[in-house]
């Protein structure tokens, strides 16, 4: 089976109809906290408009966003979910190249997704506030959000394939809000070692904590360990 036929068979598990239903009423929750937000703002200065608006969209769509990424990710790899493995290493499918080929659709799936919302927070921005323009620290926010979901997410990975719960996605979503808490504190050493194992995104500068690739090369991380605890699990050799 060739890697692009394996990608499309992982896609038509993960776009169920329940999981677009999902997603489709997450996109129109934003689409109306943005539309509210963008409404709302009566600040005196445009830039002190623009700069309302775009802090409370992006504080909103990172709670948001981090749980969806989390839940997705988990309930894709849960035992029901990752039943068809059996199927594709009767076919002659490593469990390596199905697992990477499968984080790698939902990975592209979260990417379309944020691009998705990216774009309604600016058409709200245009429609809705007077002297918004695009700015680059937009683009970099929302990235940035994107890069911090995906560790989330593998974390999440991890917990549901060592657990066999995909309830644990609670559990790194909990962490990021918690996270966040940190990073106005002075915890030195220690909040810099936890920020790389729990990326935060720091809103007074509205980037990640961390340079991006830097949270890429801690994404890559997690990849690795969850790949090689997947392919040590139980139901990953059933």
């Amino acid at each position: 089976m060739k890697l692009k036929n394996l990608i499309k068979c992982h896609l038509s598990y993960l776009l169920s109809k329940s999981s677009i239903v999902i997603i489709s009423l997450i996109v129109v929750l934003l689409v109306i906290i943005y539309m509210a937000s963008a409404i709302s703002s009566d600040y005196v200065t445009v830039k002190e408009n623009v700069d309302g608006y775009f802090y409370s969209c992006i504080s909103i769509t990172k709670v948001i966003y981090i749980t969806l990424s989390c839940f997705m990710m988990a309930s894709f790899y849960s035992v029901k979910n990752d039943a068809y493995l059996s199927l594709l290493v009767a076919s002659n499918i490593k469990k390596t190249t199905h697992y990477l080929t499968k984080i790698y659709s939902i990975i592209l799936v979260l990417l379309i997704i944020i691009f998705i919302i990216f774009l309604l927070f600016l058409l709200m921005g245009f429609l809705f506030i007077k002297g918004f323009v695009f700015q680059r620290r937009y683009l970099l926010s929302f990235l940035s959000l994107y890069l911090i979901s995906i560790c989330y997410g593998v974390e999440a990975v991890i917990l549901s394939v060592i657990f066999k719960n995909m309830f644990t996605f609670l559990i790194p979503t909990l962490a990021s809000l918690v996270m966040q808490g940190f990073v106005s504190s002075d915890a030195g050493l220690i909040k810099n070692i936890l920020f790389l194992v729990f990326p935060v995104f720091d809103s007074a500068f509205f980037k990640a904590y961390y340079d991006l690739k830097i949270v890429v090369l801690v994404a890559s991380l997690l990849i690795i360990l969850s790949l090689i605890i997947y392919n040590n699990s139980e139901y990953a050799s059933e």
